[in-house]
């Protein structure tokens, strides 16, 4: 068991304990605590156990640091910088100094009661969209949202949108189905960031606003129905903010443990927790970890025999499932910390995605091996034919409808493939990609089906009324 896991936060809530200086942290924050003995005539140490602190880095627009002080004039450059807390005696101090060493200075300090607010630091300004094609769908009310998609009826699926240089994977959609979230370029100011583009679906004339991040997303995910966007970077940090409706707060979550990018986040139905992993190829890291996501503790890290190539959380968030680069799927029981994983095997190479069915009945499993399995949960005993593409072509994502009643599967050969749940039957195949089909997802009422390629392209596909009589 590790002795010490920093949780840096931007921050927050509950302040990350420390029980000894974690490596890697900037000298800054000794020189932070330096003046604060100052202040306080005390001989603190970040060893002390009268004592809680944490920090984190960020990207400010302005030479500030996030906090300007009345009178003070202020460049408008980026600057990297850090927030460094402090709680004592009931109080929080809240630092911040530049990471070239120029500048430290206190913020503000606060009772420790605020602190169920978070300290909101400023984000880069929200740079214009560069020149996109515009989203036109349709309203949804002119879609009649589709609970079964049958044989009769899924070849009338039609494609609505094709947007070119929309963004790159992952995609989601927002809880209430206006949102489109996925990977952006970075905005010109900011080369070396990355940004989060968010597409309205019911606005038609508006482009996507851009939305900078510090680094390149890699991971995203909306947490369950709080309209909170979960998103992980290149950098290995995970950030929670508001998208629906957007507001500038935001949370960020690292452990200095962990090694390489966020590969995948994932939450529960109630947005209560996240789940992440890290690292890619070799560097990948062989543990998934649980989070608060209200105040970014980290609460569990479960460590893996294998690279984890996949993560799924269940709806209510009891039980997680994740598939390891061997072929092998384990699902751990989190209600029972000492309870046995549950190993499940029948692929036969790298299992690339996992989703749990909407009511938590099935677990389906997509691999390199070109084949969907769908698993009782948690009966896995019960047999159930396996779904396999007719090329052979490695599955990249997969995506339940609303009701469960249909999965689509995105595959290397960048084909979509509608399969009816409970019979395994092939319904539609849906091409348009020229390459491999990286993130689905269906609209949450059922009406839309959104794809995005390596290609460049984002597709958005109309679901026409289902004949269910």
């Amino acid at each position: 068991m590790r002795r010490w896991i920093a949780v840096t936060t931007l921050l927050v809530i509950g302040i990350a304990a420390s029980a000894g200086l974690a490596q890697g942290t900037p000298p800054q924050v000794e020189a932070a605590l330096a003046d604060l003995n100052q202040r306080l005539g005390t001989n603190l140490t970040l060893n002390s156990q009268q004592m809680l602190w944490t920090w984190a880095e960020n990207v400010y627009t302005d030479t500030s640091l996030g906090c300007p002080q009345p009178g003070q004039a202020y460049a408008e450059v980026i600057t990297r910088g850090y927030v460094i807390t402090f709680a004592v005696g009931g109080t929080i101090y809240d630092y911040r100094a530049s990471s070239d060493g120029q500048s430290l200075f206190l913020c503000r300090e606060y009772p420790a009661a605020e602190a169920t607010q978070p300290v909101v630091p400023d984000l880069p300004d929200e740079e214009e969209a560069t020149q996109q094609p515009v989203v036109t769908l349709p309203p949804a009310n002119d879609l009649t949202p589709a609970q079964i998609i049958e044989a009769n009826t899924a070849t009338e699926i039609r494609e609505l949108l094709t947007l070119e240089n929309a963004g790159r994977a992952p995609l989601a959609w927002s809880p209430e189905g206006d949102l489109l979230a996925l990977a952006a370029e970075p905005p010109a100011a900011a080369p070396d960031g990355g940004a989060i583009a968010l597409y309205s679906a019911t606005a038609p004339g508006d482009g996507p606003e851009i939305i900078s991040l510090v680094a390149p997303a890699t991971a995203l995910a909306f947490a369950g129905q709080t309209g909170s966007l979960v998103t992980g970077d290149l950098n290995g940090t995970i950030s929670v903010f508001r998208a629906e409706p957007r507001t500038r707060d935001v949370l960020r979550m690292v452990d200095p443990e962990a090694s390489g990018p966020v590969s995948s986040v994932v939450t529960s139905s109630d947005g209560a927790i996240i789940a992440s992993t890290n690292g890619a190829g070799s560097d990948r890291d062989n543990a998934i970890r649980l989070w608060d996501a209200a105040s970014g503790r980290l609460m569990r890290t479960i460590e893996t025999e294998n690279p984890v190539s996949a993560i799924a959380l269940s709806a209510p968030g009891n039980r997680l499932a994740y598939g390891m680069t061997g072929g092998i799927i384990v699902i751990v029981d989190l209600d029972d910390p000492d309870g046995e994983p549950l190993a499940l095997e029948g692929h036969d190479d790298a299992v690339n995605t996992l989703k749990f069915h909407p009511a938590d009945a099935l677990l389906a499993s997509g691999s390199l091996d070109g084949v969907v399995r769908l698993w009782d949960v948690p009966a896995v005993e019960v047999e159930r034919p396996a779904l396999e593409m007719d090329n052979g072509a490695a599955v990249l994502t997969l995506a339940f409808n609303a009701s469960g009643s249909v999965l689509a599967t995105g595959g290397a050969d960048g084909a979509i493939r509608l399969w009816d749940t409970a019979s395994g039957e092939l319904l539609a195949t849906l091409e348009g990609h020229a390459t491999g089909v990286d993130g689905l997802d269906f609209s949450p009422d059922g009406a839309y089906l959104a794809s995005i390629s390596d290609d460049g392209t984002l597709r958005v596909w109309g679901i026409p009324e289902a004949e269910t009589g």
